[in-house]
């Protein structure tokens, strides 16, 4: 972050501390089981690292995007080949006595950090798909666009050509129970569940902000030097802290 005028610094360093709050509120409120709260971590989160011709993210000018490494919870694997594919969530049939009902949940940190693998932004943000369904591949980028442009309120346009087609191509599973055993069944269905696509990204969207934590949380060193000489406080300084505290 050399070059950089140490006030704007400052300055950026404040905003960044601000931009992960909103991060742990919304995973919170989130984990509570305000599921909406994933498109309000969307758009914290291209606040936090999306480019675009018109402006640069907050890490970004901070100068520390390019140099941070992010930690893919696929642990590196390449699925750009698969005909079908799905990462960062987590799929559960709950039995009840009279009903199975589906939960589609996000990874935890601990399953984060033993097979997660770092890798360097572009990698982490578009080239490594999280899903593969339809012919499409679905990255990072593409989950935080489509929740943060389309649900989060910045451009609400669900008759978006390249979001509904996406959306279509998210892989969705649905409970069975055979009498002896339960379990979920994977693919892309015929006839395929716009609102189980969305709970589908709306995990993925809470295992990133998890991601993007950790690259915070683990690179203060670069992104704050100097952090360790002052107080702290809010008891969630380290890796093993989950960001809302509540698990």
């Amino acid at each position: 972050m050399t070059g950089l005028d140490e006030t704007h610094l400052s300055q950026l360093r404040v905003r960044l501390k601000e931009q992960i709050e909103n991060l742990e509120v919304s995973a919170a409120r989130y984990d509570a089981g305000w599921s909406g709260e994933a498109n309000r971590l969307a758009v914290t989160v291209r606040v936090l690292v999306h480019d675009t011709s018109m402006s640069k993210s907050l890490l970004k000018q901070m100068g520390a995007k390019e140099s941070m490494r992010w930690i893919d919870s696929n642990g590196g694997l390449d699925a750009r080949a698969a005909a079908m594919f799905s990462s960062l969530v987590v799929f559960q049939a709950a039995v009840f006595k009279d009903r199975m009902e589906l939960q589609i949940l996000p990874l935890d940190q601990a399953d984060i950090l033993a097979r997660g693998l770092l890798l360097d932004f572009a990698t982490w943000w578009k080239t490594a798909p999280v899903m593969v369904g339809g012919g499409e591949t679905i990255s990072r980028f593409d989950v935080v666009d489509m929740l943060a442009n389309q649900d989060g309120g910045a451009h609400v346009d669900l008759k978006k050509e390249r979001f509904v087609k996406l959306l279509r191509s998210v892989p969705q599973v649905a409970p069975f129970f055979d009498g002896e055993d339960q379990g979920v069944s994977f693919g892309l269905p015929a006839h395929a569940s716009e609102g189980l696509a969305r709970e589908t990204l709306r995990a993925a969207m809470r295992t990133i902000a998890e991601e993007v934590w950790l690259a915070w949380n683990n690179q203060l060193d670069l992104l704050d030097p100097g952090w360790r000489e002052r107080p702290q406080t809010g008891g969630r300084i380290g890796p093993e802290d989950f960001i809302s505290g509540l698990r």
